[in-house]
């Protein structure tokens, strides 16, 4: 089997791989003994489309195309703490209050979570 070959299997079963070919495909295809040309086909989504379709002996269709943000980019949703929530639930419970009394007693509850 080629390093072409073996390169385009990887990319199939391996997606940290495929990710990793398209974001640092110096690092990622280290290693393997390839043309310049099979270096183009393996980094241009389309070119690698094509490869894939005609090069493996069995039938895949992929279709990548555009372009695309490799790194999620999103920052990960804050845990809220329990006392976050205790503090936060006291706080609409003031804003919520019917009565001065009510209010009074929320805004001590938050006054103790706080200190």
């Amino acid at each position: 089997m080629s390093d072409f070959t073996a390169v385009l299997n990887r990319v199939q079963g391996d997606y940290a791989f495929y990710v990793r070919l398209q974001s640092d495909s110096e690092s990622a295809l280290a290693g393997y003994d390839l043309s310049a040309h099979e270096r183009e086909a393996l980094t241009n989504p389309k070119l690698l489309a094509d490869a894939l379709e005609h090069t493996l002996p069995w039938s895949i269709t992929i279709k990548i195309s555009g372009t695309h943000d490799w790194v999620n980019r999103t920052k990960p949703k804050r845990k809220e703490s329990a006392q976050t929530q205790l503090i936060e639930r006291e706080a609409q419970l003031i804003r919520t209050a019917e009565t001065a009394s009510d209010r009074r007693a929320s805004a001590l509850r938050l006054v103790q979570l706080l200190e």
